[in-house]
Formats: structure tokens, C-alpha cells, sequence
């Protein structure tokens, strides 16, 4: 499972703010860490999951930036990064 598809099938589990399902983006990845192998292999297996993780940057930017169709940043808060679906 990947990081985009955690963020889409966490969001549909949480509230609904402005007519979208929300969650925490780290919430998220930290999800995809546990639920996958590669996203692990990616990250580093003993790293903490945070907006310090440079793994993360190019991703979080991508998000941000919305290069990702159909999620939609809701708070831009670095240390509480809310997107939604």
C-alpha cells in the first residue's frame, strides 16, 4: 500500500471537514510505514516518522504542492500537516 492510498483509505475512517474526509498526514504515513515493506525500505526501518524525516521532503512537497490529484491540504501546519480527500 502506498502512501497515496493510506492518505485516501485513512481519510475515509475520520470527520468530514469542508465536504472532505480528513486525516493527518503523518497519521498517514506512518500507516503505510507498518502496512509496507517497501515504504520501510524507503524511509529506514529505525526512523521517526516526522516533518525532520528528509526521505519524507520530496513527497511532503509533492503534496503540498498539489502534484497529488484528489488530496487537498487543509491545514499547511508543518507539525500538524491535515490533508483531505
Amino acid at each position: 500500500m502506498s502512501i497515496c492510498e493510506t492518505i485516501t483509505n485513512s481519510a475515509s475512517v475520520t470527520k468530514n471537514l469542508r465536504n472532505r474526509q480528513v486525516v493527518n498526514y503523518f497519521d498517514a504515513v506512518k500507516c503505510a510505514f507498518n502496512m509496507n515493506p517497501e515504504v520501510r525500505a524507503y524511509l529506514g526501518e529505525n526512523c521517526n516518522i516526522d516533518k525532520n524525516l528528509r526521505g519524507l521532503w520530496s513527497f511532503t512537497y509533492a503534496i503540498i504542492n498539489g502534484r497529488e490529484r484528489g488530496i487537498k491540504v487543509l491545514n499547511a501546519d508543518p507539525d500538524n500537516l491535515i490533508l483531505g480527500v
